[in-house]
């Protein structure tokens, strides 16, 4: 639960944000809804396809900000995430979903650029501006990762005018969040945008064997994002974007995350309900978790009027690490 919330300004970038957002959510400020769901602009009405959209307005209200939160508004949606390592990530669109440790078949598209890692499913991908979930087989569109859906963001994009935002929250536990953007133009068609993310907390448990010190699942990440975009003649755009995050912390390790006294089928706690049952947390080393990210793709697209060209790739580096120490011996502690 958050306990406190500041937000400013660096210029009108409020009030453009809201009259965005207003046009988004009322299709009568704005006459439909627009997105990209099949890599062009269309009218939401327009897609044979079914497509929840999570406006500039729902996102500004609920502070969402990466996969984890975007399920959590979209019914027929789930996530699990954080059971071990910060990218052991699994995403289900209508109970749908592939292997774990392998190759998504959820599609994650962020300004029409296609990531496939997994583990940026539950990252932050910059300043956000609207949310596309497509539900059921995408594969003619965005290929073999899109078996279940896809998730198709919109960040922001550097306009003709300086403008920015910075918004923090905090809540319990030490847990304290923020976001910052600025953006503006460098020279003629020429733009730029940098983003920050922070986010600390010292998480939910306690080591019992190491003197219930919060050692289990307190964490740390931040992430730097920068675009920018060049007009090269009248119907040609270039879209340069990098970004690069890390996380550290620690992580509750599988077999040392519960127990149940004298494992055995005779044993009443062996039937006990397990949202009854007290977590009790036991390793003897601080269990380890880091992840970083660095990503670098460029986009031109040249636009012959009644047909698009677009060309884009992409570099991505995820690194993770995760240390712990278990045995079977903590199920009969």
């Amino acid at each position: 639960m958050k306990l406190a919330y500041i937000g400013c300004a660096l210029s009108s970038i409020c009030v453009a944000a809201a009259a965005q957002a207003q046009e988004m959510a009322d299709p009568g400020a704005a006459n439909e809804i627009m997105v990209t769901a099949r890599r062009q602009d269309e009218r939401l009405q327009d897609v044979p396809a079914s497509v929840t959209v999570i406006t500039a307005d729902t996102l500004i209200r609920t502070g969402a900000n990466k996969a984890q939160d975007f399920a959590q508004l979209t019914p027929g949606v789930t996530i699990v995430t954080g059971t071990a390592e910060a990218g052991d990530t699994q995403i289900y669109i209508r109970g749908m979903n592939g292997a774990r440790d392998a190759e998504s078949s959820v599609a994650l598209v962020v300004d029409g650029i296609l990531k496939t890692n997994t583990a940026q499913l539950n990252q932050t991908q910059g300043t956000l501006r609207q949310i596309e979930i497509l539900k059921g087989p995408q594969g003619a569109i965005y290929g073999r990762n899109a078996a279940a859906g896809a998730i198709v963001i919109q960040t922001a994009k550097p306009g003709d005018q300086l403008e920015g935002a910075l918004r923090a929250s905090a809540a319990e536990r030490n847990t304290y969040e923020a976001t910052a953007y600025l953006s503006g133009p460098l020279a003629e068609g020429v733009g730029a945008l940098v983003s920050g993310y922070y986010r600390t907390t010292d998480g939910y448990f306690r080591n019992a064997y190491l003197d219930n010190r919060k050692v289990v699942d307190d964490q740390k990440v931040w992430s730097v994002d920068g675009r920018l975009t060049a007009e090269i003649g009248d119907a040609t755009e270039l879209d340069v974007k990098s970004r690069y995050s890390k996380l550290t912390g620690a992580s509750i390790n599988f077999n040392a995350s519960f127990h149940l006294p004298n494992f055995a089928a005779v044993n009443p706690a062996f039937y006990e309900n397990v949202n009854d049952h007290e977590f009790n947390y036991y390793s003897n080393i601080r269990p380890t978790n880091t992840q970083k990210t660095f990503d670098i793709s460029a986009k031109l697209e040249h636009d012959f009027g009644s047909t698009k060209l677009t060309a884009w790739a992409l570099y991505s580096d995820v690194r993770q690490s995760l240390t712990a120490d278990g045995t079977s011996a903590d199920f009969a502690r």
